[in-house]
């Protein structure tokens, strides 16, 4: 076989095969095939199954597919000391090693190359009227308060009716955005759509000039995870395309995803969609007043495991108002967090499952996650509310919402044509290279 490396896990044979130790996860082989050498590799990993912590040594030799972690291990130990969730999860990740081992012997899915950058268009202009958000505004920074340890925000009814109302645009957004999708699009005509129909709304998009990110909009193709920013590629038949819109409107932001099919897509990536579907919905069947937020991790966890895919863990769900990003961390693999859900919380959910390792890398632009493998990746996401007898989804798509799209669509698209929707686009103050450098949503 010319496979570059082949797994060999022996975690979920017959148990009468294995040990007593099965407890515990037992040995994993790892063949490393290529032109030039074959050697074979054994590391012995012991960790308990459910909630254990390996040892830094063992972390770091762990030859699990897709359980060696790219954190450093100063961002691991931040990570840990908040909940250590995903710090060692054998358990989510096991199953799928010898499914995927037998995948690079007989290949059953397609063969893709792998997402190239193409070119970035200068920064779209923002009509002056427009509100901006604190980190948009000239020499602002923007300050980061997930971890810090800030109580997490119960909103007012005040607050809630504005949460509501950026929920609701970022869901006409998304959906306005997703009709567009086809082969032949590029993806920066998207941003372009997106930024255009969010001011014409009279709302700020809210990744423009986050940390540096110079679009309006995020959008990721096929093993690109998330953060993708968008360029000059068309999309073609058989891509899968994620775009995460979040507006600011009247002080406060609405933050939602969906995963798009470009064409007629192979049945792994209908499966690999649809399976994170599913995994968002149970997760917010879940949520409600005196729920742990761990839960979630649990719930999304048991359906990535039944379908065998993997759970991106270095990025998670986050509280959300008139802040971008605030506690809680929601995270999505099984964590150990203590923080209960309490009315007035509003929350991101935002599952990212891969169809082979979970193992994400990073472009040179600071932004771009994308699977090491080149497997693919998807993503859903929702802005929630906690209520007193349960949960209301503030960016769930409704038939009223979709009708009203539909109404404003001639005239958005008039406006757009005669140039009035927004100022001519303009060039950044500075390039992407001059900017400070990205450290990524969370």
């Amino acid at each position: 076989p010319s496979a570059d490396s082949l797994f060999l896990d022996l975690n979920r044979m017959p148990a009468f095969v294995l040990p007593p130790t099965a407890f515990f996860v037992p040995l994993v082989g790892s063949l490393r095939l290529s032109n030039r050498q074959t050697s074979w590799k054994f590391h012995l990993v012991l960790a308990q199954r459910q909630g254990g912590r390996p040892e830094r040594d063992s972390l770091e030799e762990s030859s699990f597919l897709g359980d060696k972690r790219l954190f450093s291990f100063r961002a691991r130990r931040s990570y840990a000391n908040q909940t250590g969730a995903g710090f060692f999860q054998p358990s989510c990740q096991a199953g799928r090693s010898f499914g995927i081992s037998l995948g690079n012997l007989f290949p059953t899915v397609r063969d893709d190359p792998k997402v190239k950058k193409g070119i970035v268009s200068p920064e779209l202009a923002v009509p002056a009227h427009i509100q901006r958000p604190p980190y948009a505004r000239p020499g602002a920074k923007r300050q980061n308060l997930m971890g810090m340890g800030v109580p997490i925000d119960i909103k007012g009814p005040s607050a809630v009716a504005k949460m509501r109302a950026s929920g609701a645009l970022a869901a006409k957004i998304l959906y306005y955005a997703g009709t567009l999708v086809k082969p032949g699009i590029s993806t920066d005509e998207l941003d372009q759509a997106v930024h255009d129909y969010t001011v014409w709304n009279g709302a700020y998009p809210s990744p423009l000039n986050y940390d540096g990110f110079p679009k309006s909009v995020c959008t990721s193709v096929n093993e690109v995870v998330c953060h993708g920013i968008p360029d000059s590629r068309p999309l073609q038949e058989g891509d899968i395309v994620n775009i995460d819109v979040t507006c600011y409107l009247n002080g406060f932001h609405g933050d939602t995803n969906a995963t798009f099919f470009v064409g007629q897509v192979d049945e792994q990536s209908r499966r690999l969609v649809e399976t994170t579907r599913e995994a968002l919905s149970a997760a917010i069947d879940i949520c409600g007043p005196g729920q742990k937020f761990s839960k979630i991790g649990d719930v999304i966890s048991e359906i990535a495991e039944r379908d065998r895919f993997g759970i991106v863990a270095e990025y998670c769900g986050h509280g959300i108002g008139s802040e971008f990003h605030t506690d809680p961390c929601v995270y999505h693999v099984r964590n150990e967090s203590s923080d209960v859900m309490q009315p007035g919380m509003t929350f991101t959910i935002e599952p990212m499952l891969t169809e082979k390792s979970r193992r994400t890398a990073v472009w040179p632009d600071n932004w771009t996650v994308v699977t090491v493998d080149g497997g693919r990746s998807a993503q859903f996401e929702h802005t929630l509310l906690i209520t007193e007898d349960g949960c209301d989804v503030l960016t769930m798509l409704t038939p009223e919402l979709i009708e009203v799209v539909e109404k404003d669509r001639e005239k958005f698209e008039k406006a757009r044509a005669d140039g009035t929707v927004r100022p001519a686009r303009v060039e950044p103050s500075n390039t992407l290279k001059q900017r400070r450098k990205g450290k990524g949503f969370i």
